[in-house]
């Protein structure tokens, strides 16, 4: 029997390839996903944990080591049933591209066209999330770093002395991928406002997806409370893996505002932080503040459809169909989408 025919998933193609392999979910932030789990996933066996606009959104790295020294890298978004269960059939469809296009090859070294055939699987990743994707895998395979990584780590460290402009996204992506917790918390606690805007915006989307220390979550709660709407939905992004307490106050705090909220640090609650709207004083307040956004009205829409399909925040939402001590504004909406759904 051909190889091919006895393909069945991802995981199964790159296996028989012969390569080793590093699924990164990059649908809410950058979080690796065990090769096990990946698996199950492929297998349907529980919900995609973190999806986003009904999507799988993957980093998927490959090599083999026997045969090259390249490393491949997909990026695929991959489709979700309404349980959040991987759509196999567009999983097979990709499968079948990639096969057709590999023949019997099934081989992984220098000859590998890294271009993908065309399909409807693949997105392009923005500079910056290219740049954090290559920098996370770079520290974890310990692969070589970027020209000039050497001279971001010494501009982040002292930014008097370097001058900035001569840096790219993926020299300060390098660098902060292998920084260590202390020189991070030290950068943020000390010198976040030593660095003009392009530098803080790459900083701020490179230590997402690291833990931050006590410290670091004071003092990039008190940054978000400080500056621009732009830069403090960054540093809210950034803040994803902060201490939960400092998150969730913090959050407390953007949604108690007399003020009009900024669209982009209501989409960041709901995209960084979805894990605070457990609570239903938080999700109540976060719902009436989406609400409240002027001309935005698809805006409540596609944000309850997100937060609705992430499988360990769907109970919480749905639980407000219920409830009867909500603003008549929110219960007027949520009788809109509950008609919707009875006409499909």
């Amino acid at each position: 029997m051909n190889t091919a025919n006895q393909i069945s998933t991802i995981s199964e193609f790159l296996l028989h390839a012969g390569t080793e392999y590093i699924v990164i979910d990059v649908s809410r932030g950058r979080q690796q996903i065990d090769n096990q789990a990946f698996f199950d996933i492929e297998h349907t066996k529980y919900p995609f944990p973190r999806p986003r606009q009904n999507c799988a959104w993957l980093c998927i790295t490959f090599w083999n080591k026997q045969a090259s020294n390249e490393h491949y890298l997909w990026y695929l978004k991959l489709p979700l049933d309404e349980r959040g269960l991987l759509q196999v059939a567009a999983r097979d469809q990709f499968l079948q591209i990639l096969l057709e296009a590999l023949g019997n090859q099934m081989q992984i070294d220098d000859s590998f066209d890294r271009g993908l055939p065309e399909n409807p699987f693949v997105f392009e990743p923005s500079q910056q999330m290219r740049a954090d994707c290559n920098a996370m895998l770079k520290s974890m395979l310990n692969l070589p770093l970027s020209e000039h990584a050497e001279l971001a780590t010494r501009y982040l460290i002292s930014p008097e002395i370097i001058d900035w402009r001569g840096l790219s996204v993926q020299h300060l992506a390098d660098a902060i991928a292998n920084f260590d917790d202390a020189a991070i918390e030290r950068i943020v606690v000390n010198q976040l406002n030593k660095y003009p805007t392009p530098v803080l915006t790459s900083f701020l989307s490179s230590i997402e997806g690291k833990a931050l220390s006590r410290d670091s979550s004071v003092s990039l709660a008190s940054f978000v409370n400080n500056n621009t709407d732009y830069l403090r939905a960054l540093a809210l992004r950034a803040m994803s893996h902060a201490e939960k307490d400092v998150c969730r106050e913090l959050i407390k705090a953007l949604l108690d505002m007399e003020k009009q909220l900024d669209i982009e640090i209501l989409v960041v609650i709901a995209g960084r932080h979805w894990q605070h709207l457990h609570d239903e004083e938080i999700l109540e307040r976060y719902l009436e503040r989406v609400l409240g956004v002027e001309e935005q009205d698809n805006l409540f829409n596609g944000i309850y459809a997100d937060l609705v399909a992430i499988p360990e925040l769907r109970a919480s939402v749905l639980s407000l169909f219920g409830k009867k001590e909500i603003s008549p504004m929110l219960h007027e909406q949520l009788q809109k989408i509950k008609a919707r759904m009875h006409t499909k």
